[in-house]
């Protein structure tokens, strides 16, 4: 069986930290204690992120979680955010594999290479 190791970024806390639903806040800060690491921003991380967000038009907090994971040798970006899955498409210099959760249960676990 195939294993997951998830990472957790200071882009994860901000983000969580405007959350209003203060259930939900605190589910997904349980999350982070699954987290293998926990990555911190950098100069290096914000200038790939201010690219993404200038070159391919990505929003400032999206730009910033795919520059985490890219940075940091992620093999995938998972997110439900098809219109994010859609725009990495034309990022040639990404690495990391921008992939909607139920797509990577089906190339991870179940050996299947259709995407939905």
């Amino acid at each position: 069986m195939n294993k997951i190791k998830v990472i957790w970024s200071s882009i994860l806390s901000y983000e969580n930290s405007l959350n209003p639903y203060e259930i939900r806040k605190n589910n997904i800060e349980k999350m982070k204690q699954l987290c293998v690491s926990n990555i911190n921003t950098n100069n290096e991380i914000l200038a790939f992120a201010e690219k993404l967000e200038k070159d391919y038009n990505f929003k400032p907090i999206d730009a910033s979680h795919i520059a985490v994971a890219e940075l940091s040798k992620c093999d995938y970006f998972v997110t439900c955010d098809n219109f994010v899955v859609r725009r990495a498409k034309k990022v040639q210099e990404l690495t990391v594999k921008i992939i909607n959760p139920i797509n990577l249960l089906r190339k991870e676990f179940l050996d299947e290479t259709e995407s939905i």
